[in-house]
């Protein structure tokens, strides 16, 4: 079995899943995180650094520096006697080649006996530890006054217990549900589809992309392109009956034996590839001051356009769901991301608001660590949902997925209003030594364990698989019968399920309807 030393216990103890994910900033960051250039402390590579790192940035423990080196110096090892060199001492090739430790006089009768016996390792986490002392009262002294940079792992240990100080205790208790009596939408009369579109895409905004246009085509021909807001308008038509009516090749929508009236008709096939070629929507070829850093700057104005046009839209107390997007785009662009498992990997991410139907409410396009989210204390994705939250009534219920989720983030929600439920997965579960969950093995299909640190209950619950969900509103007293097919049988079954996890399911796929009909309809 593997295992690892402990300096403190001088003995060799079973590495267990409970040891490493004790290890793991005890799962209150999300692994979605980004880190501003400012975070240059050390981020431990090996588990001896992380319990060094653990050691010597425990906040509730001052004096885990000296503990640390006591329990280090009192290891029990042999003296050896070290020859003297006649050799010039060499400059040490690794990290502390930067930052030396600080010189320390001792007496022959107080310096310690080397130990022979310590495997490389040990030494290493021995120097490591020092190092990292040092390093800490130094960054201590210097940074007074200024934004503090701290490690993922006192992160991590600060985030272990509540705001209020006091840590989590998980417990099998019962957890209220917190009732959802939200009151249906009022029909509203269906408009022209014109209508909608203009709520979006109103003329003024045409004109402005007819009159950058114009410039444009100048700046890049020397010659007028006299285009006008008709033209454009034609042109944006063209482009959503294509979405409609998709051809495997532009030019067929002209030719003889594939034409489109309703096309061709409006715009001829050189004026159109004319005016698409381009298309522009900001006046000039270099960003302006306050656009220097933004990779989008260009299209910037489109979607100023289209989050002001969905700010307007009617918000209530109901269900909503915040999940990613990819916009699918191969072309250069330093945004540019590949998310496997996804229908299209290659494109832009985008953090999308959308009611359980739906409707987009909001977005944010992700622009790594420029991206505008506020306070990330949390994490990046607990502060994706606190800034897509923003404009949510009091009383809604969120959901979001396991790449969101952190406990710290529910509790958040919680004092927002809002309620939250998500999927989670263990390692962001803090304090999670007094849960002691069945192992998969144990419970049978349909069986249900929850445990309760108000205001947040964590559920597993196992169908083929288990599933392990977070919520401040919903528990798992309440059950429902679904139907799961099974394999032995070859029929369907009835299966036990907590309510948490049919309202999950049922309101979690508001963005992926939308994505489902922009694939549908997709107009460039």
């Amino acid at each position: 079995m593997a295992a690892f030393f402990n300096p403190g216990a001088t003995a060799r103890i079973p590495i267990t899943d409970d040891v490493i994910l004790e290890q793991l900033m005890n799962g209150n960051l999300s692994e979605i995180e980004d880190f501003d250039d400012d975070d240059l402390e050390f981020e431990p590579n090996t588990l001896f650094d992380q319990l060094a790192c653990e050691n010597l940035f425990d906040g509730d423990n001052p004096n885990a520096d000296e503990e640390t080196s006591h329990q280090i110096s009192e290891l029990k090892c042999p003296p050896v006697v070290q020859p003297p060199s006649t050799s010039t001492p060499q400059p040490p090739t690794s990290i502390m080649t930067q930052h030396p430790p600080p010189p320390r006089t001792q007496s022959p009768s107080t310096m310690q006996p080397s130990c022979p016996s310590l495997s490389s390792t040990s030494r290493r986490y021995r120097e490591r530890s020092v190092y990292l002392s040092s390093e800490r009262s130094r960054s201590t002294t210097s940074t007074r006054g200024r934004k503090s940079v701290s490690t993922p792992c006192s992160q991590g240990n600060r985030s272990a217990s509540t705001s209020s100080g006091r840590k989590r205790i998980w417990k099998q208790v019962p957890f209220v549900d917190k009732l959802h009596n939200y009151l249906p939408l009022p029909k509203k009369v269906v408009r022209r589809p014109i209508d909608y579109f203009r709520d979006y895409i109103d003329n003024e905004f045409i004109e402005r992309i007819s009159h950058c246009t114009n410039l444009y085509y100048l700046r890049t021909t020397g010659r007028e392109l006299k285009s006008t807001s008709s033209e454009i308008a034609k042109l944006l038509a063209i482009q959503i009956i294509m979405g409609c009516v998709p051809y495997p090749r532009l030019p067929m929508y002209w030719r003889a034996g594939t034409r489109l009236e309703i096309v061709s008709g409006l715009i001829s096939r050189d004026r159109f590839f004319t005016l698409r070629n381009s298309l522009h929507v900001v006046d000039s070829d270099s960003p302006s001051a306050s656009e220097t850093g933004n990779p989008l700057w260009k299209v910037q104005p489109m979607i100023n356009q289209i989050k002001g046009a969905c700010s307007k839209l009617e918000r209530v107390p109901g269900f909503y769901s915040i999940d990613e997007q990819m916009i699918p785009f191969t072309g250069r662009c330093q945004l540019r991301q590949v998310v496997k498992n996804k229908p299209r990997p290659v494109g832009i991410k985008n953090f999308v608001l959308t009611t359980s139907e739906g409707l987009m409410l909001d977005f944010e396009l992700y622009r790594g660590a420029r991206t505008m989210f506020g306070d990330t204390n949390l994490g990046l994705g607990p502060s994706v949902i606190l800034h897509l939250a923003k404009s949510i009534p009091p009383g809604s219920c969120v959901y979001h997925d396991r790449y969101f989720t952190t406990v710290p983030l529910i509790e958040e929600m919680n004092k927002l209003n809002l309620h939250s439920t998500g999927t989670i997965m263990l390692n962001r579960i803090p304090d999670r030594a007094t849960i002691k969950f069945k192992i998969d093995s144990q419970m049978t299909r349909g069986e249900s364990q929850h445990f309760v640190c108000e205001p947040v209950t964590i559920v597993k619950w196992k169908d083929n698989k288990s599933v392990l969900l977070a919520s401040n509103c919903t528990g798992s007293a309440a059950t429902i019968i679904v139907k799961r097919w099974d394999k032995t049988i070859r029929q369907y079954v009835d299966v036990t399920a907590p309510k948490i996890v049919k309202n999950y399911n049922q309101h979690m796929g508001g963005v992926d309807v939308l994505d489902q009909q922009m694939e549908c309809y997709r107009t460039f």
